[in-house]
């Protein structure tokens, strides 16, 4: 093998690493900002609807899952379509943290494993001539590994976007109605 395949390989894998490391990140804080606006609009309407200070709501979001879902559960209950109304603003409120929840929880592995990737993309590319010169056997196997690892990669960031990419307000209005 020559040197040249051996550094366009590794080069090329460490300038696709960076480039969707760039995109998914950036797509993520636009999906992460366009929750966080869904949270506050919540909050702005729930305290039109009720009058209650920002506090109170915070401490709805600070509270355990059950705790929250009684709260809802008591709005539902009752007749009024005013109480309705709020219970479906806290559903949203609720839907949109759930969902920023699920998004911070899937990226922490997908983006360590893109960091070790362009780490070891750059160190392939920094000793290339003593691994070329020790054998091309060699340099192959680390290619077919190389490969391997992006497969995996991948796999996570088509998890992320998949997850990303469902219709979320859609979801959110038809699960605060239910």
């Amino acid at each position: 093998m020559e040197l040249s395949t051996f550094h366009y390989f590794f080069s090329a894998w460490l300038q696709a690493d960076a480039a969707l490391f760039a995109i998914v990140g950036i797509f993520v804080v636009y999906k992460l900002q366009s929750l966080e606006t869904v949270i506050q609009s919540a909050r702005s309407t729930l305290f039109n609807l009720t009058g209650v200070h920002y506090l109170k709501i915070e401490e709805f979001e600070n509270s355990n899952e059950s705790v929250r879902l009684k709260i809802i559960t008591a709005f539902e209950n009752s007749t009024g379509d005013y109480d309705k109304s709020i219970a479906r603003q806290f559903r949203l409120m609720l839907f949109s943290m759930d969902r920023s929840g699920e998004i911070k929880d899937l990226l922490p592995k997908p983006m360590v494993l893109f960091s070790i990737g362009m780490i070891s993309c750059g160190a392939m590319l920094m000793l290339s001539e003593p691994i070329l010169s020790a054998s091309s056997y060699f340099a192959y196997l680390l290619m077919i590994i190389c490969l391997a690892y992006h497969i995996i990669i991948f796999r996570y960031i088509i998890q992320i976007s998949k997850n990303m990419i469902q219709p979320f307000y859609k979801q959110a209005v038809q699960k605060a109605k239910s």
